[in-house]
């Protein structure tokens, strides 16, 4: 399995707090509390180790504050680290997207979903730039560059250093022989200045590998307004998008989201319930960036050793999500989405009692449409023939009571 992804597995999940019998309600959050922990997902696609991103955003943040950068320029900088290579798991941009940036483009389309401004997505786009001109997309250098996408060059230059050895004390010593000029054509002499120093003092490193690291610079967000739960509907919405962008499947996750929470609705479930089931729907599939596209995009059966990377996706899906505050159920949710009632589901084989009736509803929604949809291997299904599939599954894959709930009536009322 590839390292990255593989760091992300270990150990436990969070348990969810089960003591009080309650209906599960989606905690309020900041845009900032949600995409610093989920650009984990982007890392994944870009076979970085996890946390990647917001290590990039520690030190340029750091940076920032050294050259008293505006607090426009600080958020600018915070969100564009956060998102600098998301574009890397983008496989195809809507119609009347342009591209010709690469994935820094893409990444800037990235931004937009998530609803910032065009001054993260302009920084973006920039990243790869030079300050002697060498860069890319445009060649353009100096000045030309805007100041937030320079420091982000700096810091993820010195974050890949830093994540390169196994052992930090080693990644330390390699950056404490830093000179100015060997960074000056990427960032500029000031900002060169200014990260040689940065990368020598204790606080940046004991900071760099703190677990709450993703929360501390979600903390230093401003203009987030107050915390809500539309914001972590809208978040979710907008990394389902994304990862529908990344699996070629544009508008996957809004079926999946509308068909849980129809089902949800008429197995009795609570509104509170039903709008975190929508939630869990719309990241279902965020692991899938942890799977090389060779993969996920095969035109042919998986081998067993494919098969063994496809079924870690759910429990990689998991581990991001637990990392935002009061998202441990939805965590639990998405982990055991691909479990069967027989207890031949995969990641952990769950006996039928283990596997949560959310999970339940979500793996009926997501097998539907996935029978819906064409893949490299096949053909699409009819609805007649997805329903009559998941109706034979019924009490050995699938909740039977569940499968019941799907019929003519309800695909029609979601389809339309």
């Amino acid at each position: 399995m590839v390292g990255s992804a593989a760091a992300l597995l270990d150990g436990p999940l969070l348990e969810p707090d089960f003591s009080e019998a309650r209906a599960f309600e989606l905690q309020p959050a900041r845009p900032a509390a949600l995409i610093a922990p989920l650009s984990g997902a982007f890392d994944l696609a870009e076979s970085q180790s996890p946390g990647h991103a917001v290590r990039v955003a520690h030190i340029a943040l750091t940076i920032c504050s050294r050259l008293n950068l505006s607090a426009a320029s600080r958020r600018t900088v915070l969100y564009a680290s956060l998102l600098h290579d998301a574009g890397v798991a983008v496989a195809e941009l809507p119609p009347g997207i342009d591209g010709e940036g690469g994935h820094t483009s893409a990444g800037a389309w990235v931004a937009s979903r998530f609803g910032l401004d065009t001054e993260v997505q302009h920084a973006i786009g920039s990243t790869h730039e030079r300050w002697d001109g060498d860069g890319r997309p445009h060649g353009v250098s100096g000045e030309e560059i805007p100041i937030e996408a320079r420091v982000i060059g700096a810091a993820h230059w010195a974050s890949d250093i830093a994540d390169g050895p196994e052992n930090p004390l080693r990644a330390r010593a390699a950056l404490q022989k830093l000179h100015p000029r060997d960074v000056s054509g990427l960032a500029g002499p000031e900002i060169a200045e200014v990260l040689a120093e940065v990368v020598r003092e204790d606080d940046t490193w004991t900071t760099m590998w703190d677990e709450q690291l993703a929360m501390m610079i979600a903390g230093q967000a401003s203009g987030e307004g107050r915390a809500t739960v539309k914001n972590v509907e809208r978040i979710a919405v907008a990394m389902g998008e994304v990862t529908d962008a990344s699996l070629r499947e544009p508008g996957r996750s809004g079926r999946v989201a509308e068909l849980a929470t129809q089902l949800a609705r008429r197995m009795g479930m609570p509104h509170s319930e039903r709008r975190a089931i929508g939630v869990a729907a719309r990241l279902l599939d965020i692991g899938q960036l942890g799977v090389p596209r060779h993969i996920t995009e095969k035109p042919a059966i998986l081998s067993l050793d494919e098969m063994e990377l496809m079924r870690h996706h759910p429990g990689l899906g998991a581990r991001l999500i637990e990392r935002v505050p009061g998202m441990a159920e939805v965590a639990q949710w998405v982990h055991a989405h691909h479990e069967r009632l027989d207890g031949r589901g995969y990641p952990d084989m769950l006996d039928s009692y283990e596997i949560p009736l959310a999970s339940r509803i979500l793996a009926v929604a997501d097998s539907y449409w996935a029978l819906r949809a064409d893949r490299p291997h096949r053909e699409s299904f009819t609805d007649d023939e997805a329903r009559e599939i998941l109706q034979a599954g019924a009490g050995e894959r699938y909740d039977g009571d569940v499968v019941m709930m799907l019929d003519p009536s309800l695909i029609e009322k979601v389809a339309s």
